[in-house]
């Protein structure tokens, strides 16, 4: 969420946008880094890319991201 707090080394910045055109919606995310990241920070991500790119087939309600990740399913 916007707000007045300065992004400082060591953030994580989340980036969205969206749009609707003749009935279709579509959204983009994008998550920066400002500097490196922490080691839990980098296997978050290696973690999260793959399920991410597997689509909405994957995942099932009510069920973290990691823990499904996690667990190969």
């Amino acid at each position: 969420m916007a707000g007045d707090r300065a992004i400082e080394q060591g953030d994580m910045v989340v980036l969205l946008d969206g749009g609707l055109m003749h009935g279709y919606g579509s959204d983009t995310s994008r998550t920066v880094h400002v500097g490196e990241p922490t080691a839990e920070e980098q296997r978050v991500h290696r973690v999260a890319v793959p399920v991410a790119a597997a689509g909405p087939r994957r995942g099932s309600g009510g069920t973290p991201l990691l823990t499904r990740a996690e667990r190969g399913a």
